[in-house]
């Protein structure tokens, strides 16, 4: 087993155990529901429908990278530095998906991965419960560092995620805006596709910056790599949505459709000019103002 499959397999441990704290009698049902949406239940479970868990892998081989080979605990039972970051990267990948529960409400999608969305399966009332309990439950992630960093460092890690939520709604809520608009100009895009893919992995970079050793703190450039891969994320889906999984344009919403209308238009003219990839500082300004 590589690092990549054995941090791949830490990850999916740590977020079934975060999901975990629904698993009691009275919300067994529940608990359900959350599996059923994070592809481990239910009709079609599996890794199609977990997903590829790219943000938190982001968050472990960032740590690992930053702070080498580094290990903790007695020589004949050390584990290596990253699996500190579990939890964090766990955090990320819920406030992800709870971003995708409720997306899906929003923008009247009923296929999520090749499967139904939550919604479709128990109403949208359940399902924004479904939303707010990943949310929550990331938050409580996130303290869950403290079993290994001091305060000021989980304080930190805490802030750095909420403000990723923050960026993600403020984002929503400039793209549905947008819906019956046909006069979005490049000044107004921008900044609606900064906010919308970005903070999540932004956050998964910038967490694994704080979570290195104190005396290993690094200074590399995070914000204009998570800008290129937020960029790719969302014109990845945007093209891949129309030809596969049950997402060609008759199966989007007329609101959807438009939004992704949008995306095209912009990518094919900054594809053609390739005018963000000359100045790196300037793109970097440009994305995240």
């Amino acid at each position: 087993m590589n690092i990549q499959q054995a941090m791949l397999q830490k990850i999916e441990d740590e977020l079934k155990h975060q999901v975990a704290r629904l698993d009691q009698p009275r919300t067994k049902y529940f608990h359900e529901m959350l599996t059923y949406h994070m592809g481990w239940t239910g009709e079609g479970s599996g890794s199609e429908a977990t997903g590829k868990r790219i943000r938190p892998l982001l968050v472990l081989l960032s740590t690992s990278s930053l702070i080498e080979n580094e290990k903790v605990g007695d020589q004949n039972n050390a584990s290596p530095y990253w699996l500190r970051a579990k939890s964090a990267a766990a955090a990320i990948e819920l406030i992800h998906n709870f971003s995708l529960v409720h997306d899906d409400i929003q923008d009247n999608s009923d296929k999520r991965r090749g499967r139904n969305t939550v919604w479709v399966n128990w109403g949208a009332p359940m399902a924004i419960n479904v939303g707010d309990a990943l949310f929550v439950i990331a938050n409580q992630a996130v303290m869950d560092l403290m079993e290994y960093y001091p305060a000021e460092v989980v304080v930190k890690a805490a802030n750095i995620l909420n403000n990723s939520c923050l960026d993600l709604t403020r984002g929503q809520f400039l793209d549905m805006s947008y819906e019956e608009r046909h006069d979005i100009g490049i000044d107004e895009y921008w900044p609606m596709v900064g906010e919308r893919p970005l903070p999540c992995w932004q956050s998964a970079l910038t967490l694994a910056r704080y979570l290195e050793t104190p005396r290993k703190r690094s200074r590399k450039p995070t914000a204009y790599l998570a800008g290129i891969l937020g960029l790719h994320s969302r014109y990845r889906m945007t093209f891949w949505g129309f030809g596969v999984m049950n997402r060609s344009p008759g199966n989007l919403s007329q609101a959807t459709l438009w939004r992704e209308r949008i995306h095209c238009r912009y990518f094919m003219a900054w594809a053609d000019t390739a005018s963000l990839l000359k100045d790196g500082r300037k793109d970097q300004s440009r994305l995240l103002k």
